[in-house]
C-alpha cells in the first residue's frame, strides 16, 4: 500500500518480509520480518509514521495484527484474530479490527469491544467521516456510528487502586488504593489538585460529605475526616480509641449528619460526622457469612447489608430488619437514586438487580467474562453502570436488561471501582494500575 502523500509504497511477501520503498529513489528505504507468515495486507496512517500489517500464520489457520514504526523498527503485536481484515480511522488514532474490536492506534491497547448484532456474520469498515459501517452479506447496512464517548486518563497513583468517588457537583474526583494518598483530581482539567497524606497504609474506602466541603477515608482500622479544601483534619478514630476492624466501605447518609461503615468482619456501623463518635452499630458476623458490601438509601432511613450468602435491609431506627434473601452475593451494591432499586453483583460475575421493597430481584445481567467490583445507577435510574475484572465497564438498559454499550480500560486492567457524576454525565473507572479513566457519557 502506498502512504497518503505517495512517497512510500509497502510491499509484503510470503516469506514474512515487509519492505518500505522510496518512490523517488526506488530503492527500499527500511525492511521488517515478521517471521514465517504470510503478508495478507498493508495499510500506513494519515501521517505515513505507522504501518499496519495482518499477518497470516497458514498452519494456525488465524492471522496476527502487528502494527510497526517506520522510522524506529519498533512492533506492536495487537492478538490474533479469526478475520484478516483491518484498516485505520480516518483521523488515524484508531484500528478496527475484523471482530469489531477498537484498538488505540498510539498505545496499541484494546480500546473498545463493539457489541453489533449479528456480528459473525457482519462486514465492519469505516467512514470517511470517522463512524463506523457494519453490512450484512445480503446487503443491509445495520449499524452506524455507535456511541463511543472521549476518554481521558489521570495517572499519579503508583499502584492498584480500590475506590474512586465524585465530589457532589461533579468537579472533583477522589481515589485512593494501595497507597498512602488520597489523591483529588480537577475533572475538567484531567489533573492532579491535591494529595492528602494523613495515612500510612492503604486506603481501602473514602466519600464525599454531602456538601462536598469534607471527605472520610478508611486505612487499616483508622476512620479519618478531613477538609476537603485545606486537607487539615477534621478528626479521626484510632484503633485504641474505637476502631477495631478493616473497614472497606464508607458513605455519609444523606443529610451529612452520619457516616456508614462496613467492615470485613461483619461490623455495620454509624459515625458522627462532627465529631467521629460511634453511634450505633450492629454486629451480623455471628448469624451470617463475612460482610461484603454496605449502602445506604437514597432517604437515609435503610441500609442494605451485602453477604456472601445473602442480601439483608434494615431500617437504620434500631436495625429492624425489613427482609433477609438468600444471594451468591459478591463485593458491591447501589441503591438507585430514587431508591426503588438496589443492584449487586454475584459471585458468577453476574449483577442482580432488586426490588429494595421486597428483595425480590426484577432483573439479571450477564456479560462480564470475570468477577464484577463495582456498580452504580444513572441519575434516572433507566441505565446501571458495571466495572469488572475484566477490564470492562458495561452500560445496560434497566428496563430491557439489554447491554447497550462496552467500554474498556487501557490493556483490560482490572476495574476495582467505577462512579458516575451527579449530572450523569461523566463516568470514572480506577483500576488496577493506578490510572483512573474518565469517560463523557452524555
Amino acid at each position: 500500500g502506498f502512504s497518503p502523500e505517495g512517497q512510500k509504497l509497502a510491499v509484503g511477501n510470503d516469506q514474512g518480509e515487509i519492505h518500505v520503498v522510496a518512490m523517488d529513489s526506488g530503492r527500499v528505504a527500511v525492511s521488517f520480518h515478521a517471521g514465517s507468515v504470510i503478508i495478507r495486507s498493508l495499510q500506513f496512517n494519515p501521517d505515513g509514521q505507522q504501518l499496519l500489517s495482518v499477518l497470516d500464520h497458514s498452519d494456525l489457520q488465524r492471522a496476527t495484527l502487528k502494527l510497526w514504526d517506520v522510522d524506529r523498527g519498533s512492533s506492536q503485536d495487537l492478538g490474533n484474530h479469526d478475520s484478516i481484515r483491518a484498516e485505520f480511522s480516518p483521523d488515524g488514532t484508531s484500528i478496527l479490527d475484523g471482530e469489531a474490536n477498537l484498538w488505540d492506534a498510539a498505545r496499541g491497547e484494546l480500546r473498545e469491544k463493539l457489541r453489533l448484532p449479528g456480528s459473525s456474520d457482519l462486514s465492519t469498515t469505516f467512514h470517511p467521516n470517522g463512524g463506523i459501517l457494519a453490512g450484512r452479506p445480503d446487503g443491509a447496512i445495520v449499524l452506524a456510528t455507535p456511541a463511543r464517548p472521549p476518554f481521558q486518563q489521570m495517572r499519579g497513583h503508583e499502584a492498584s487502586l480500590r475506590v474512586v468517588r465524585f465530589s457532589p457537583d461533579g468537579c472533583y474526583l477522589a481515589s485512593a488504593g494501595l497507597g498512602t494518598k488520597v489523591r483529588l483530581w480537577n475533572v475538567a482539567e484531567a489533573r492532579e489538585s491535591n494529595t492528602y497524606g494523613g495515612h500510612d497504609r492503604n486506603i481501602p474506602a473514602l466519600a464525599w460529605s454531602p456538601d462536598g466541603q469534607s471527605l472520610v477515608s478508611a486505612s487499616a482500622g483508622e476512620l479519618q475526616c478531613w477538609d476537603a479544601t485545606t486537607l487539615k483534619a477534621r478528626w479521626s478514630n484510632s484503633p485504641d480509641v474505637g476502631v477495631t476492624r478493616d473497614l472497606w466501605w464508607l458513605e455519609y447518609s444523606p443529610d451529612g449528619r452520619r457516616v456508614l461503615s462496613g467492615s470485613s468482619d461483619g461490623v455495620v456501623e454509624l459515625w458522627d460526622s462532627d465529631t467521629g463518635v460511634s453511634l450505633s452499630h450492629l454486629t451480623t458476623a455471628d448469624f451470617v457469612e463475612a460482610l461484603d458490601g454496605a449502602a445506604w438509601s437514597p432517604d437515609g432511613t435503610r441500609i442494605v447489608g451485602l453477604f456472601k450468602d445473602r442480601v439483608i435491609l434494615w431500617k437504620v431506627a434500631g436495625w429492624l430488619e425489613q427482609w433477609n434473601v438468600p444471594a451468591m452475593a459478591d463485593r458491591c451494591v447501589r441503591f438507585s437514586r430514587d431508591g426503588r432499586w438496589l443492584a449487586h453483583a454475584n459471585r458468577d460475575g453476574s449483577i442482580s438487580l432488586r426490588n429494595a421493597g421486597d428483595g425480590r430481584v426484577v432483573r439479571s445481567f450477564e456479560r462480564h467474562q470475570a468477577s464484577v467490583k463495582s456498580v452504580v445507577f444513572s441519575p434516572d435510574s433507566r441505565r446501571l453502570f458495571s466495572g469488572g475484572a475484566d477490564g470492562a465497564v458495561r452500560i445496560w438498559d434497566t428496563r430491557t436488561g439489554d447491554e447497550l454499550l462496552q467500554l474498556n480500560v487501557a490493556g483490560n486492567r482490572l476495574i476495582w471501582s467505577i462512579d458516575l457524576s451527579p449530572d450523569g454525565h461523566t463516568l470514572a473507572a480506577a483500576d488496577s494500575d493506578g490510572v483512573v479513566t474518565v469517560w463523557k457519557t452524555e
